[in-house]
């Protein structure tokens, strides 16, 4: 039987709001109009694009801005940040494949993955190393303090400021490639249009190590000298 009307349909909670505060259930289920699922198919699609370019925006072109707000609270108008570091990294890799040729992932080679001739070797493989995983996440637990140098950011929120840099890192790949990609297409015949590229590219390349650096110190609030001791 179907909790009453002010209470959550799935769990039975009185309800506060269009979502159930327990257990985060919509109020608007499926069965509706289909002109009101359109709206509300519409709407994510546009939020969510909103949020993309919230996001990518200032991770390329101001250094520690999104990591700051993000550690700071202000989550809700970011992409998630594993999120876009998967597509990021997944997306650079297939186009660093595509320019380059053969790129195929290498595992340390002759590791265990690598010598693996059956399914059964792989997944013995695999659950050692997912129990690696987890004595690590054991260790970060049992001291969840650790800080980085002299700053106060703990180990929880050194992972979002790696996250973020390396997804920076996979932008910056693609930028600079994409520049040099019109640059070699203009090479004949290109003239101005050409050289523009080709300095925009190296612009692009000599950007990855300063933006690093700005945004570590802008994350860890440490002076100039200091972080170009810990960076380089």
């Amino acid at each position: 039987m179907d909790a009453d009307a002010g209470s959550c349909l799935n769990c039975g909670t009185p309800l506060q709001g269009p979502h159930c505060h327990a257990c985060g259930q919509p109020v608007k289920g499926l069965v509706r109009p289909q002109k009101n699922i359109v709206h509300d198919f519409l709407d994510t699609v546009f939020e969510y694009d909103s949020r993309i370019w919230r996001t990518l925006v200032p991770l390329y072109l101001l250094p520690g801005k999104t990591t700051r707000d993000y550690l700071a609270g202000r989550r809700m108008r970011f992409v998630l940040t594993f999120r876009l570091f998967f597509v990021l990294t997944v997306v650079t890799f297939l186009v660093l494949q595509w320019r380059l040729g053969d790129t195929s992932l290498d595992f340390g080679g002759g590791g265990a993955i690598d010598r693996a001739e059956s399914v059964a070797e792989l997944d013995a493989t695999l659950a050692e190393l997912r129990e690696q995983f987890a004595e690590t996440r054991r260790e970060l637990e049992a001291d969840p303090q650790r800080v980085y140098g002299l700053s106060g950011v703990i180990a929880a929120e050194r992972a979002v400021v790696a996250l973020h840099a390396h997804s920076f890192l996979g932008m910056a790949v693609l930028m600079a490639l994409a520049l040099g990609g019109l640059q070699q297409w203009l090479a004949n015949g290109g003239g101005f249009l050409a050289g523009t590229f080709a300095r925009l590219a190296a612009a692009a390349w000599w950007w990855i190590p300063i933006y690093l650096y700005v945004m570590q110190r802008r994350v860890y609030a440490q002076g100039w000298a200091l972080t170009a001791v810990k960076f380089f």
